[in-house]
């Protein structure tokens, strides 16, 4: 194995015994060679992988029930785009911040979600019940309600 400690521990001797002339370069490369061969191999003949996944799934889609996930940018359903398209951008311009992985895992769940420091055009800060509203092509979090009275002024 390549982390090694006594591997390790053997390499740095023999390049302190080339150092002082004592050792030969050639021998630390090829015995380096036949380990990080023998390492790969080993890897490359196991049957039992994991799957490794940087998605987080937080929910299930609406749409055909399979897991919606976080990206970087988007919550989209793992189904992909040419099976179901589902998807939600974390920014949204329209109140002013980006939604959390939280608030879509509740809003997948519950149909609705309570947003809160949210920011409106004039840059006045409000909290509102939000609703998903899916066109079958687009996504969108609809205004329900305002909490506390906010209203706004055209």
């Amino acid at each position: 194995m390549v982390k090694s400690a006594m591997l390790t521990a053997n390499w740095e001797q023999a390049l302190t015994d080339i150092e002082n002339g004592s050792g030969n370069a050639e021998n630390l490369i090829a015995e380096i060679k036949e380990s990080v061969i023998d390492t790969i191999t080993a890897e490359l003949s196991k049957t039992n992988r994991d799957t490794v996944s940087r998605k987080k799934e937080i929910g299930v889609c609406p749409r055909c029930g399979s897991p919606v996930a976080e990206r970087r940018s988007v919550f989209h359903c793992t189904a992909g785009k040419e099976n179901c398209g589902f998807s939600i951008w974390k920014s949204d311009k329209r109140i002013g911040r980006d939604y959390t992985a939280a608030e879509i895992s509740e809003l997948l769940s519950a149909g609705k979600v309570t947003l809160k420091n949210c920011k409106s055009s004039k840059g006045k800060t409000y909290s509102a019940i939000f609703e998903l509203e899916d066109t079958g092509r687009y996504v969108n979090l609809k205004l329900v309600s305002f909490i506390n009275n906010y209203k706004k002024k055209y």
